[in-house]
């Protein structure tokens, strides 16, 4: 499937502004991830999951890229992350 042939809801200017957010957290965080690859539906979905939450968004985030990671998703150079970075950041953020 196309990334152009998404069925999906319009993303909506709040959206919009979040997924920067969302983004901007990530960065922030040292999450690294090849943001030209993935468009803004893939950061979006996690935050609809979480009904736009930007913490319970990232940790969903973190909880993704760890399983991908541990799942040989690394081999595939399309996602770059510092697992152990994720995991104390992770465990920081579950405690408050």
């Amino acid at each position: 499937m196309n990334k152009n042939d998404r069925i999906s809801a319009p993303i909506s200017e709040e959206e919009y502004e979040l997924i920067n957010k969302f983004k901007e957290l990530l960065k922030s965080k040292q999450v690294e991830i090849d943001y030209d690859y993935f468009d803004n539906y893939f950061f979006l979905k996690f935050l609809r999951a979480r009904k736009l939450n930007l913490d319970k968004a990232f940790l969903m985030i973190c909880d993704y890229l760890k399983w991908f990671y541990e799942h040989d998703g690394y081999n595939s150079q399309v996602i770059l992350i510092n697992i152990l970075n994720i995991k104390i950041i992770v465990i920081q953020i579950r405690r408050n």
